[in-house]
């Protein structure tokens, strides 16, 4: 067993708006286990379309689509992330394991 990182993007349409999407991002909090980094990356998602709507509400936008797309790295994979999209794909939480 390993640790895991999730990694999302998200892209944001509506009509009348140009589509919007966000390069992937790594969240630094680690997860022992594959289980456990899917269990992170649903909650990232249903966390990412709720802002991501209340939002477009804000914006009075009625017909928002979100698509959220997750995924678990290794340990070892993290790195290689950071190398080729520096440090602005990083999203720190401050949590270290889960």
């Amino acid at each position: 067993m390993g640790f895991y990182y999730v990694v999302f993007s998200f892209c944001l349409s509506a009509t009348g708006y140009e589509s919007r999407c966000e390069p992937e991002k790594l969240i630094d909090t680690q997860y022992l286990g594959l289980v456990s980094c899917y269990t992170g990356a649903a909650t990232v998602k249903k966390m990412t379309t709720d802002d991501a709507m209340q939002e477009a509400r804000k914006m009075e936008v009625k017909d928002a689509k979100i698509d959220v797309k997750t995924r678990c790295i290794t340990s070892a994979e993290t790195e290689t992330f950071l190398k080729q999209w520096g440090p602005a794909a990083l999203v720190i939480t401050g949590k270290k394991y889960e």
